[in-house]
């Protein structure tokens, strides 16, 4: 029924990045540009979890561009501290981040994977075929894990600047979270949000952090309503 163009981020999935990373204000305008060179007719942008905050950038800075957001356990707010299942990566030191990646990030994120997606499934079961179908593999190889520390380093400064605009936001935007959420509060992240943004509406189900993997058809319809109300 829909076309639907995926697009992994600067250094995520398959995608290179080189020079300095750019933050979530920047990878915004990357999205925006990728937007106009395909010649896309306002799509639905859709963001689940930091792509949420790509969604919000692209929002603010290049509305003109696309119908609506629909927003799936996004971060929308500063983070009062770091979650556990992503605290190894904050530990790495910012002039070395792809220097330690090439050479412990694959082994050290295979020894702790197990751990860090149950804590980022939790309180649900990490299905078994994620590394694998879900591409979960992906995050182990190094530019992955490099680009994910810088990130993470970054957020709270572009999203802090962010939080102070949500009132100019005058596309329709919808958020979806899972109750159990353990990576992202629902009342900070999503009913905080929804609270500034202009007609902006919140759904919560029952489940963690990674609904799109749990709970695909749930957040199908929720894509489904999300654009139909763009």
């Amino acid at each position: 029924d829909y076309r639907v163009i995926v697009v992994d981020r600067p250094g995520s999935g398959y995608s290179t990045a080189t020079g300095a990373m750019p933050g979530i204000i920047g990878q915004g305008a990357i999205i925006a540009d990728f937007i106009q060179k395909l010649g896309l007719d306002r799509p639905l942008l859709v963001g689940h979890s930091l792509g949420g905050a790509l969604s919000l950038a692209v929002g603010l800075d290049h509305p003109h561009l696309v119908r609506a957001l629909a927003l799936i356990a996004p971060l929308t707010q500063p983070l009062e501290q770091v979650p556990e299942s992503f605290r190894g990566l904050a530990r790495i030191p910012s002039g070395a981040r792809l220097a330690f990646a090439q050479v412990l990030g694959t082994p050290l994120s295979r020894l702790t994977a197990k751990k860090t997606l149950e804590g980022v499934f939790a309180p649900e079961a990490v299905p078994e075929d994620f590394i694998t179908r879900g591409g979960g593999a992906l995050s182990a190889r190094p530019i992955a894990i490099a680009a994910a520390a810088a990130d993470l380093a970054g957020a709270n400064d572009d999203v802090t600047a962010m939080v102070g605009r949500y009132a100019e936001i005058g596309l329709p935007v919808r958020i979806l979270f899972g109750r159990q959420d353990a990576i992202l509060d629902p009342a900070w992240n999503g009913h905080r949000t929804a609270a500034v943004i202009p007609g902006a509406k919140i759904d919560t189900i029952e489940g963690g952090h990674m609904i799109p993997i749990t709970a695909p058809e749930a957040c199908a319809r929720f894509v489904r309503a999300a654009f139909a109300a763009g």
